[in-house]
């Protein structure tokens, strides 16, 4: 289901759906930096490139599809958050 964030001061509307879960998944922190999510764009570099630099890269092809999918369940909701604090 469709989320849809109006701000009141110019009547901006923006729409949370299930395809922010899509460019998550093929744009990563891309996505993230994008929407202007600058938190979870270095939560996501840390945590990815923190593995992969302790464990000298095979622990890239662990944290990777971890991350993946878990910004991909959270991601309209994280989103609606970030929105409602816009206002």
């Amino acid at each position: 289901m469709d989320r849809i964030f109006r701000n009141p001061a110019n009547g901006h509307t923006e729409t949370v759906s299930i395809e922010s879960a899509y460019f998550v998944f093929y744009f990563g922190p891309f996505y993230l930096a994008y929407r202007g999510l600058w938190a979870h764009f270095f939560i996501w570099v840390i945590l990815v490139g923190g593995v992969a630099g302790v464990t000298g890269g095979p622990g890239l092809l662990i944290a990777l599809p971890i991350v993946i999918i878990a910004y991909c369940f959270a991601i309209k909701g994280i989103l609606a958050k970030s929105y409602l604090r816009r206002g």
